[in-house]
């Protein structure tokens, strides 16, 4: 029962420890001392009194490469007969009738190299180990009188027929040891084993010899086999001193590391991989401003330059040549609060209204001079001293595709009467507001008179108002007269007032 209860212990342990997070183990340049503890059985003797043991090791092994190790272990067992109530005499063996029972103790060193098979592995490697030892051995009884209890090394007689006296079971002899197991890394500098050793028993430097020699024979002849060799089992903890190899020095061990030529200083992640919290390109620990903003330039040192020293930084600066002193906007732009391209420090004038045009000085320019900014005039050749709406067009109705004057003329006269030309001076008005337009003046006259006499007549009326317009200030370049004479009649000519619809004016707009 006590057995199965140990087994349930060391199984829980065993889950507890495969649970947590592990670690890889380079073995270079590294010592350990351990621990292990376990079940062992001599074998191959004739003589089975060789029961199931149990033992400690102390282990101590130091890495020569990253998968090999120098070790040594020294290493203190026992198995055991209780409650013998009867002596085995055929064996040879004469106990007391109080005996208790009898024990094979040992104590063997070894020395022993190691080899891992996956040092990289960040959780586990599987190992084999060899090498020779010595080991000692002897055999004790142990039996209770009436007020103590006894402990002596059993003697064993001589082969029969020999006058040698008998010997005591105690010995030393050279063995060689071979095994293997997986060594587990539930944290950095502890390993946990679970593995085999088996030892063979060679005979060199044994005592029984000769008339002594209990080797070989068997118990029918009252002689007693010695184990030829001892496999073992064993459960057991490593502790290694000393950090895994570095090579940049950032804490992460070059097995685990996935850059492995970090700058020295340099804050890494659990990859070992440098970290670069601004993205400035320096890493954070080399970084004396470790909170730049994102695309500014830096200097090595990590730290924000800014050239024309606006107090943005170059990278972000969108106008990195600032003239010293002037205020900057986010983007170290000059400051242009009414937008016209014209920073405020020189603009002379500071409130020019969006979209217009503005010289050098950030002055709004009027080409028409009629009080609204080119860029924002949509009438930007109205005539001087026309008034305009907010969008700089003339506050004037526009000119009719076709003006019809009938002047009071006299027979064959050209006077203009003061309707017409009250009439005149309106139209002068428009046709300087819209100096895009062009007009052709023609005249008529009713059907009196010669044709070429009408002709004559009429263009002398055309050109009169013409001349009138140009008093007036409309370019000459912009009006035709022309007469037509006693055509295109608007009336029937046989009453006075038809024929006086007849004499009349046309002003029409021309291409």
């Amino acid at each position: 029962m006590r057995r199965v209860k140990c087994l349930i212990l060391a199984v829980t342990a065993l889950v507890l420890v495969f649970s947590v997070q592990s670690w890889g183990m380079e073995m270079t340049r590294k010592f350990s001392v351990g621990l292990d503890g376990g079940l062992w059985k001599p074998m191959f003797t004739d003589y089975d009194i060789w029961a199931i043991g149990y033992g400690g090791t102390f282990t101590f092994k130091y890495g020569v490469k990253e998968n090999m190790a120098l070790g040594f272990m020294a290493k203190y067992g026992q198995t055991r007969e209780a409650n013998l109530d009867s002596p085995d005499e055929d064996a040879g063996f004469t106990f007391d009738k109080k005996t208790d029972g009898w024990e094979n103790l040992e104590f063997i060193t070894e020395g022993a190299l190691y080899y891992f098979f996956h040092p990289e592995n960040e959780k586990y490697t599987t190992y084999i180990f060899g090498g020779p030892g010595i080991a000692y051995w002897k055999w004790q009884e142990t039996f209770k009188t009436d007020t103590s209890t006894v402990t002596r090394v059993v003697r064993w007689p001589a082969k029969k027929g020999s006058d040698a006296d008998s010997v005591k079971l105690q010995d030393q002899e050279v063995t060689l040891v071979f095994g293997g197991g997986v060594e587990y890394y539930p944290w950095e500098n502890v390993g946990v084993n679970l593995g085999a050793r088996v030892r063979y028993f060679t005979r060199l430097l044994t005592g029984f010899i000769n008339d002594k020699d209990i080797v070989g024979a068997n118990k029918n002849q009252g002689e007693l086999d010695l184990a030829k060799m001892a496999p073992e089992i064993y459960l057991g903890v490593s502790y290694y001193f000393g950090k895994p190899k570095d090579t940049d020095k950032d804490g992460v061990p070059d097995k685990l590391d996935q850059c492995a030529d970090t700058p020295l200083g340099a804050m890494v992640d659990e990859n070992g991989c440098p970290l670069d919290s601004d993205k400035d390109g320096v890493y954070d620990g080399l970084d004396s401003c470790a909170t730049t903003p994102e695309g500014a330039t830096v200097n090595v040192n990590g730290c924000p330059t800014d050239a024309d020293g606006d107090g943005v930084f170059d990278g972000i600066d969108k106008c990195a040549d600032t003239p010293s002193g002037w205020p900057v906007d986010a983007k170290g732009c000059p400051l242009d609060d009414d937008a016209d391209g014209v920073p405020n420090p020189v603009d002379k004038e500071a409130n020019t209204p969006a979209g217009a045009v503005v010289d050098k000085d950030g002055v709004g320019v009027d080409s028409d001079k009629d009080g609204i900014y080119d860029g924002i005039d949509k009438c930007p050749s109205t005539y001087m001293g026309i008034p305009v709406d907010a969008s700089g067009c003339p506050l004037i109705k526009p000119i009719e595709a076709k003006i019809e004057l009938h002047p009071a003329y006299p027979p064959g006269g050209t006077k203009l009467d003061d309707e017409t030309k009250s009439m005149l001076d309106d139209l002068a008005g428009r046709l300087l507001a819209y100096i895009e337009v062009r007009i052709e003046i023609r005249g008529y006259t009713d059907s009196w008179g010669t044709p070429e006499g009408n002709k004559w007549v009429s263009q002398r009326r055309a050109d009169v108002i013409k001349k009138y317009l140009v008093d007036k200030g409309v370019s000459e370049q912009r009006m035709e007269a022309k007469g037509y004479g006693a055509t295109d009649f608007i009336a029937d000519n046989e009453t006075a007032e038809a024929r006086a619809k007849n004499r009349r004016i046309e002003i029409v707009t021309v291409p």
